[in-house]
């Protein structure tokens, strides 16, 4: 992102939305050519984010200004992450300011993640307001905000970050701030609407829990619901993708999949169900992000999930003596204690020819210095005389393999 001048075009014209596109082409020393070619680019890409390339002045518009503020929020997250910056106003003003918010009102105080975020979509609130580009009073939702505007006049930090911009404290604009800083709370159609939604995010906890017999604290459980009912009421006020190039979600999701397909399994099945109640995207669109955040918030979870699984069976045989192959036993055991249990080969590896596989049976994995053709060939892996790490990392993929719960396993988890 840092390199592309795609980029740098849409985050010039974000701080600077008066330029016509000639004046960028000059200003960015980009040729008449290029800077079509790039602003076509952009023009095609925002359209699936519901907003619009203006040219004469150069700036970017939608029929929601939500979506542009929600938008350049996700843009600056993903491109600065936690340690950079990129506004003129001070990162801790911000921050402190989102912070006594969300203190006030008892909710992701302790995710960092969930905080930065809402920094940098203040941030960029602050940004527009300061351009003249405020919500439309059909954007703004029809509840009371004067509640949520008396909290705001409470925060000790409100007026020094609307002076960093030399932005009045009218109406227009504590309506605008109130929206930004309390939108997480719900845009619901109906108390129904919030009844079924919050019944069936209980329904996918319970399924979980009953799922693998497993305890929820009442923070672990106030933290699930917080975050799920979150991943709704966003979508409700952006129903857009959360990311412009990277979905973490996607990558994490992959891994957790990868070592606890069981969870994986229970979770889908129940989000397939809720998504049909709800008509909302649980599965479809967020079925990563929900098993993300359901193994990161509920305490102890792959603790819990490993402890589940059967431990994988091994046999050391070695072709240089007993000490050789107690030597082996002890260097893996340390290694991998909790997921295995391992003996060493009592008969002489001499006289190997004259077993069968049925001799073998009961273990899965077979771990030798040799290669045997009596022995079976799936079960065995092969380490130096002192194991590589290429060795380690052979037998943990085995010892994981095996350590995976079966389709039937699974399927009795319901």
């Amino acid at each position: 992102m840092k390199h592309s001048e795609a980029f740098q075009f849409l985050e010039e014209v974000f701080f600077n939305p008066t330029l016509s596109i000639e004046r960028w082409g000059e200003k960015l020393f980009i040729s008449e050519s290029s800077l079509y070619r790039i602003t076509n680019q952009v023009a095609r890409s925002l359209g699936r984010y519901g907003l619009t390339l203006l040219k004469k002045p150069c700036n970017i518009s939608g029929d929601n200004e939500a979506y542009v503020r929600f938008f350049y929020a996700n843009y600056f997250f993903e491109k600065c992450g936690m340690m950079e910056w990129p506004f003129a106003i001070e990162k801790k003003l911000v921050f402190n300011y989102v912070k006594q918010v969300l203190t006030d009102r008892n909710i992701f105080t302790n995710d960092e993640s969930k905080i930065m975020y809402f920094c940098y979509l203040v941030s960029v609130s602050l940004v527009r307001i300061s351009q003249n580009f405020l919500l439309t009073t059909d954007t703004l939702p029809e509840d009371d905000c004067s509640t949520k505007q008396e909290i705001l006049e409470q925060n000790n930090y409100l007026d020094p970050m609307l002076a960093v911009y030399a932005i009045g404290k009218n109406e227009s604009v504590m309506k605008d701030l109130s929206f930004f800083s309390f939108f997480y709370e719900g845009i619901w159609d109906s108390d129904e609407e919030k009844h079924i939604v919050e019944q069936e995010i209980h329904t996918l906890i319970k399924s979980v829990r009953d799922a693998f017999d497993i305890k929820l604290t009442h923070l672990d459980l106030y933290t699930i619901e917080t975050n799920l009912a979150y991943l709704y009421t966003h979508r409700k006020v952006y129903p857009f993708a959360d990311f412009i190039l990277f979905d973490k979600f996607l990558y994490n999701g992959k891994a957790i999949r990868h070592n606890y397909p069981d969870l994986a399994h229970v979770v889908y099945q129940s989000l397939k169900k809720i998504q049909k109640n709800t008509k909302f995207p649980w599965y479809s669109d967020y079925r990563d992000e929900v098993l993300y955040l359901l193994m990161t918030k509920w305490q102890d979870m792959p603790n819990i999930l490993d402890n589940r699984k059967e431990k994988a069976r091994l046999l050391v045989l070695s072709d240089l003596g007993i000490d050789h192959e107690r030597l082996l036993v002890k260097l893996i055991k340390k290694n991998f204690d909790s997921k295995i249990h391992i003996s060493s080969y009592t008969n002489s590896v001499i006289f190997l020819d004259e077993t069968s596989e049925t001799d073998f049976q009961h273990y899965d994995i077979l771990v030798t210095t040799f290669i045997a053709n009596t022995l079976p060939e799936e079960k065995i892996v092969v380490v130096d005389d002192i194991p590589s790490d290429q060795d380690w990392g052979n037998l943990r993929k085995a010892i994981n393999a095996v350590r995976k719960l079966t389709p039937n396993d699974i399927n009795q988890l319901h």
